[in-house]
C-alpha cells in the first residue's frame, strides 16, 4: 500500500508553512488572547494548526494505492468424443477420473467439452452430433471457444475414427499448449465384410440402363466367398459372389440396370453377413436416383460464334436432367417447341432477327437472353422482355458486379472473390424495368455499386425472360476453373437454367419439399397459394398431412412467411414419407402431393477399427504424447507434472480517494469543536 498525490507533493511544505503560519498569526499575533496561559496558546494554536493543515493535505487529493494480486490457474480442456463409434462408458469413465483427481483439480481449470460432428460445453449427449465425428471442427472450437486464455494442456479423448470435416493436423491452433491423445476403442483387425461405397447417378431417364458400382474390402476372410446383392426398393434384381484370396481383399461390383419406374427409387447393395462378423452395420449402404421420362431440352441460338457459348454449354450440360443444343440463327430450323428454353447470344441485331425471336415469344417459351456488343437497343427493346434500354450513343462500357443479398427467386452463395473478376461489356444508358422483376447481379463501376441490372429476371405472366446484360461471361469462368471447390459462375448460370425452364404450374398451390434427407436433419417446406386472379396469399390455412411407411398420419399446419409460406417438421425417423398440401380458397379445394425418404445415416459405423496411428501422429505433432486406456494413470501423472503448464498471476491497482474517509471529516469537526470549547470556555467566541 501507498499513498500517492493527485497534484505536486512540492506543494506540501508551503502548504505546512501557511497553515502554521496562519495558527500563529491567530493566537499569538492577535492581542486579544495575551492573558490566556501559555500552554493554553500553544494547545489551542496546535488544534487550529492541524485542521488548517488536514484541510489543506486534502487540497492535493492524497490516494491510498494498493495492489492485487489474482491467480489464474492455466485451463486443462478435456475434449470427449460422443460419436457412436465410441463406448459412451468408456467416456464417462474418463471424465470421472479426472474430475476425482485432486492433483489435476489443484494444478488446472478442468473445462470438458463434448465433440462429434460439432463441439459443444452441454453435458447431455445430442443425438445429431453423434452422427459424425469431425476433429476439424473440433481444432476450430479451440480457437473460438478459449482464444487468449491461459491453456496448460488439451486431451482429447476418442479412438481417432474421422467421418468428416478438414484433417486437424492442417489445423493451425492459437494455443501452443500441447495436444494430449487418449486412444480409445480396439485398435485389432476384426474378420469383416465392408462396403465402404456405392457409385451411381443421382438422376437418370425412363427407359435408360445405368450402372451402379459397389466398392469394399474383405478382412481377415480368406477363403470365404463374399455374395454382393442389388435391391430395388426391396426387391432383389441381381446378386454375385467373389472367392476371397487374401486376407486384405478389394471387393468391386458392377450392377447394371434399367430406369423403368418414375420417381425416387430406393437401391440397397448388400454383402451377405459372415458368421465369424463382429460388425454387421458396415454391410450395406443405400442409395437413391430419380427417374424423369424426359429431359428438359435447351437450345443456344446465337448471331456468330462466341466463347461465351461454349461456358454457358459447359455449365449447362453438367446436370444431366439438360439437353443442350447450340446453333446460328441462319441454321435454325425455327421449330420452337423443339426446346423448353431458348439461350439468346448476341441477338437481335436487326429487324430480321427479330421477326425470328419473336416466334419463341409467340409461343410465351422462356428466354434467357445474354448482350453482346452487337445487339441493336431498338429491336431489343421492341422485344418486350420486360426491360427497355435508353441509349446514349452506340457506346459500351466495362462494369463489374454486385450480387444482391435480397434477391429471393433461388439460392446463390455468397462470392467475395467477383470484385476481383475482369469487367464485362455492357451497354451505356439508361435502364427501365417494365414487367416484375427480380435483380441477381447489379452492375458496379470500380467500387461503386450501381442501381444498373446485370442479370435480372422479369414475370409477365405466364412468359419468364431473363436478361444478362454483360458479354464476356468466359473470362469468369476461367477463372473460376482456377479456383478450388465449386465454380460460382456455372452454379449461377445452371440456377438461372432451372428457374426458367421450370414449366409454370397454374396450380393455385406449389410446395416445394426435399426429396431425400438424412436422419436427424431439419425437413423444411416451402409452398405458395394464389387466389382466383393467381396473386399469392397467405391469409388462407395452409395443412399438411404426412403419412408414413405404417400409414399413420401425422398433421401439420404452414407458418405465413412474407409472401409464401413455410413449414419445418424437425427430423424424423429413417422410411419413406408421403405428404399431402391442402388449402381451402374460396370454397375451393387446392392439393399438392410428393413423398420424401429420410435416410439412415451410418457413418460412424462402417469403420471400427480405432486409429491409434492418427492418434500418435497428432500428438507428436502438437507437442503432446498418446496414452491409451490402460495408460490413464501414467497420462493423469504427466498432466499433472507438467513444466509448461503454469498459473498466471494478475495484478491490478486499486485507487481510493482519501477525501471519501468519513473518519477525516469526524476528526476535523472534532478538533474544531474542542477549539470552539476551548475558546467559549475561557472567555473568547
Amino acid at each position: 500500500m501507498e499513498i500517492s498525490f493527485e497534484h505536486s507533493l512540492a506543494w506540501i511544505l508551503p502548504i505546512i508553512a501557511l497553515a502554521a503560519a496562519l495558527a500563529w498569526w491567530v493566537y499569538f499575533y492577535k492581542k486579544p488572547y495575551e492573558d490566556w496561559k501559555p500552554n493554553l496558546r500553544i494547545g489551542i494554536t496546535v488544534l487550529r494548526f492541524l485542521v488548517l493543515a488536514i484541510v489543506a493535505v486534502l487540497l492535493l487529493k492524497p490516494f491510498i494505492v494498493t495492489e492485487e494480486s489474482d491467480e489464474e490457474k492455466p485451463r486443462l480442456l478435456v475434449y470427449l468424443d460422443e460419436s457412436y463409434s465410441v463406448d459412451s462408458t468408456q467416456i464417462a469413465s474418463v471424465k470421472s477420473t479426472f474430475e476425482n483427481d485432486p492433483s489435476l483439480s489443484d494444478k488446472y481449470k478442468l473445462e470438458y467439452i463434448k465433440f462429434g460432428e460439432d463441439a459443444h460445453f452441454d453435458d447431455e449427449p445430442s443425438a445429431s452430433n453423434r452422427l459424425h465425428t469431425d476433429f476439424g471442427k473440433m481444432a476450430e472450437s479451440i480457437n473460438n471457444f478459449f482464444y487468449n486464455d491461459n491453456i496448460g494442456a488439451i486431451v482429447v479423448a476418442s479412438d481417432g475414427i474421422q467421418t468428416k470435416g478438414q484433417n486437424p493436423l492442417y489445423t493451425t491452433l492459437r494455443s501452443t499448449a500441447p495436444v494430449f491423445t487418449l486412444a480409445l476403442g480396439d485398435s485389432s483387425t476384426a474378420p469383416d465384410f465392408e462396403l465402404s461405397q456405392v457409385l451411381n447417378n443421382k438422376l437418370v431417364f425412363l427407359g435408360n440402363d445405368f450402372q451402379i458400382k459397389a466398392r469394399g474390402v474383405a478382412t481377415k476372410l480368406q477363403g470365404e466367398t463374399a455374395k454382393i446383392s442389388l435391391y430395388r426398393n426391396g426387391v432383389l434384381l441381381e446378386a454375385k459372389e467373389m472367392e476371397i484370396a487374401s486376407q486384405n481383399q478389394a471387393l468391386e461390383a458392377d450392377f447394371t440396370t434399367t430406369a423403368d419406374k418414375v420417381g425416387v427409387n430406393q437401391y440397397v447393395v448388400q454383402i451377405a453377413l459372415n458368421d465369424a462378423e463382429i460388425n454387421p452395420q458396415n454391410n450395406a449402404q443405400s442409395t437413391f436416383i430419380e427417374v424423369l421420362d424426359n429431359r428438359t431440352k435447351i437450345k443456344i441460338i446465337a448471331k456468330a460464334p462466341h466463347p461465351d457459348l461454349a461456358a454457358f454449354k459447359a455449365a449447362i450440360v453438367a446436370n444431366e436432367q439438360y439437353e443442350v443444343e447450340t446453333v446460328l440463327l441462319e441454321d435454325w430450323d425455327k421449330n420452337v417447341e423443339s426446346a423448353d428454353l431458348f439461350l439468346l447470344h448476341g441477338l437481335p441485331t436487326n429487324a430480321q432477327d427479330l421477326s425470328l425471336i419473336s416466334l419463341i415469344k409467340g409461343k410465351q417459351k422462356p428466354i434467357l437472353l445474354v448482350f453482346s456488343s452487337k445487339v441493336a437497343l431498338q429491336q431489343f427493346n421492341a422485344l418486350g422482355l420486360g426491360l427497355n434500354i435508353t441509349a446514349k450513343g452506340a457506346l459500351t462500357e466495362q462494369v463489374g458486379a454486385s450480387v444482391n443479398q435480397d434477391f429471393n427467386l433461388f439460392s446463390v452463395k455468397p462470392n467475395d472473390k467477383i470484385k476481383r473478376f475482369p469487367p464485362l461489356w455492357s451497354p451505356f444508358g439508361e435502364f427501365q424495368a417494365k414487367a416484375d422483376h427480380q435483380v441477381l447481379l447489379y452492375q458496379s463501376i470500380g467500387q461503386i455499386k450501381t442501381d444498373k441490372p446485370l442479370l435480372a429476371f422479369y414475370n409477365q405472366g405466364a412468359f419468364k425472360t431473363g436478361v444478362l446484360m454483360g458479354e464476356g461471361w468466359w473470362k469468369w469462368r476461367m477463372i473460376d476453373e482456377a479456383q478450388d471447390g465449386e465454380k460460382w459462375t456455372d452454379q449461377v448460370v445452371l440456377k438461372a437454367v432451372q428457374y426458367l425452364a421450370l414449366k409454370q404450374k397454374r396450380n393455385r398451390l406449389n410446395v416445394l419439399a426435399p426429396k431425400q434427407i438424412s436422419e436427424r436433419q431439419n425437413i423444411a417446406f416451402k409452398a405458395e397459394l394464389y387466389n382466383e386472379s393467381y396473386e399469392l396469399v397467405t391469409d388462407i390455412e395452409l395443412d399438411l398431412v404426412v403419412t408414413d411407411s405404417l400409414d399413420n398420419d401425422l398433421d401439420y399446419r404452414f407458418l405465413s412467411s412474407g409472401n409464401a409460406y413455410q413449414l419445418n417438421l424437425g427430423s424424423l425417423p429413417t422410411g419413406t414419407y408421403k405428404w399431402l398440401a391442402k388449402a381451402n380458397i374460396a370454397g375451393q379445394e387446392a392439393t399438392e402431393t410428393g413423398e420424401f425418404i429420410v435416410t439412415e445415416n451410418k457413418a460412424e459405423f462402417i469403420r471400427t477399427k480405432a486409429d491409434f496411428n492418427f492418434m500418435q501422429t497428432w500428438a507428436g505433432q502438437k507437442g503432446g504424447e498418446m496414452f491409451t486406456m490402460d495408460q490413464l494413470g501414467k497420462m493423469q501423472s504427466t498432466l499433472a507434472e507438467l513444466e509448461t503448464a503454469k498459473a498466471v498471476i494478475h495484478t491490478s491497482r486499486d485507487w481510493k480517494s482519501i477525501i471519501e474517509w468519513q473518519w477525516i471529516l469526524f476528526l476535523i469537526a472534532t478538533l474544531l469543536t474542542i477549539e470552539w470549547f476551548l475558546r467559549k470556555f475561557n472567555g473568547y467566541y
